[in-house]
């Protein structure tokens, strides 16, 4: 979910960085086992039921289960210092770059999903067609003009999130008048999709991968301020939020007790077209996940035989 910044150089920066993990260290899982931490947005379970369906039909991973349990970012990190979680999957760098530098030398970045994954606020593009409410609507700068048309209301994601924070700093440092509605992902898109149905103003933010830029034509608007490492600290407010990597996450020693799995993590990838067709299908359609994960490794037997060096 982000903006700007060579990633190699915040994820240099990162991995520098003096770890400070918790001292009260968790027991290692039964052998077997892999406990990964399953973030709120669609797109994290749906790659970990792929990696599920994965390690299910290839038992030379050596992975006799893989535990998911739904955490938060900050909660997640935490646990992956402790070593209360094995595994991290759809870590968005540079969103959760502060997690990553305080996550302690237990911890390490495996390998990088997929890349290009923006972060931004967006309205329907007949918001800001000529004939539409808020014509001219170009960038978010402008919406000190045009706040009445969206009866100065802003729709968010969870409070959990690290960009939830920063949109507020945003509305702060670019005197927005805005009203700052958090709540779900489903409660986000229930009201782009009550507002678009009724072919009402809406602004809201939104992220890529997600279905929602299939099934609806949506703007986003231009960013004044690019993104840089010094961006939402101190007085730096009005800046665009980075473009995103996603990454898995792991414990050092996940290599030692699964090294066939490890070695395959090191090369697991999803293309980002490929993940919004298939979050079209499991969130707007409702086909059910496993089925989705299916098909898609049903297409690529090969590339997984290949990550796996089978």
């Amino acid at each position: 979910m982000i903006r700007g910044l060579a990633a190699a150089g915040l994820l240099a920066l990162a991995l520098a960085a003096p770890g400070c993990g918790g001292s009260d260290e968790a027991s290692p899982p039964p052998p077997g086992t892999v406990r990964v931490g399953e973030f709120s947005w669609s797109s994290a379970s749906l790659t970990n039921e792929i990696l599920a369906q994965i390690v299910e039909r290839h038992p030379e991973l050596g992975v006799r289960h893989l535990e998911r349990r739904r955490v938060e970012p900050e909660e997640g990190w935490d646990d992956l210092a402790d070593g209360r979680l094995d595994l991290l999957t759809e870590v968005y760098l540079p969103n959760q770059a502060e997690f990553l530098e305080s996550s302690g030398e237990d911890t390490e970045l495996v390998h990088r999903v997929y890349a290009g994954a923006v972060n931004g606020w967006f309205v329907p593009s007949y918001v800001v067609a000529p004939d539409g409410p808020a014509a001219g609507l170009r960038s978010v700068d402008q919406l000190r003009r045009y706040a009445d048309v969206f009866d100065r209301e802003f729709y968010d994601g969870e409070d959990g999130w690290v960009t939830t924070e920063w949109n507020a700093e945003r509305i702060d440092g670019f005197g927005l008048d805005l009203e700052q509605h958090t709540g779900s992902e489903s409660e986000l898109i229930g009201a782009l999709r009550r507002a678009y149905d009724a072919r009402r103003p809406v602004l809201l933010y939104l992220w890529r991968p997600h279905w929602a830029h299939s099934a609806f034509d949506l703007v986003m608007l231009d960013e004044p301020n690019g993104y840089s490492v010094d961006c939402f600290t101190g007085d730096r407010k009005a800046c665009a939020m980075p473009t995103n990597d996603s990454w898995t996450a792991g414990r050092i020693d996940l290599g030692t007790r699964l090294p066939a799995f490890r070695q395959f993590l090191g090369r697991f990838e999803i293309d980002l077209g490929e993940m919004e067709r298939m979050l079209l299908q499991v969130d707007e359609r409702g086909t059910p996940a496993d089925v989705v994960a299916r098909r898609w490794l049903d297409r690529h037997t090969g590339e997984v035989e290949a990550w796996i060096g089978t």
